[in-house]
């Protein structure tokens, strides 16, 4: 039969002390893998959004400008969005060429979101 040596007695709380140890590093390290999947998928869904605003305020809102500049709104309290057109290449007898980017700002803290296009324009302001 083996006999316990008093001086042995240590060892298993030590092996009790790393496994605890170990398990809250397994159970940090998983818990820092669901907070960043949830904020990822947050603000996956969060881009989405923004894009079809933008591609919606450039289908509709740029039609009215036609020429470089500005028209800007807002859609609560904490989001906005612009539609702004810059002359890229002037047309000689034609239509000129201009950037128009639609931006969609949103949120706490404020981020900002953008789709930009080439667009036949006018060269003057709008009629």
């Amino acid at each position: 039969m083996l006999r316990r040596e008093p001086r042995d007695g240590g060892f298993a709380v030590a092996d009790g002390l790393i496994a605890l140890t170990l398990v809250s590093l397994l159970v940090a390290v998983v818990v820092n893998a669901i907070r960043a999947g949830i904020t990822s998928s947050r603000l996956g869904a969060e881009r989405r959004v923004a894009a079809a605003e933008a591609e919606y305020r450039l289908l509709t809102e740029w039609p009215q400008l036609e020429a470089p500049g500005v028209k800007t709104g807002r859609l609560s309290a904490e989001k906005g969005w612009s539609v702004s057109a810059r002359l890229v290449q002037a047309g000689e007898p034609g239509p000129a060429l201009c950037e128009v980017t639609s931006a969609i700002t949103s949120g706490r803290p404020s981020r900002h979101y953008a789709l930009q296009v080439y667009q036949f324009c006018r060269q003057g302001p709008p009629a």
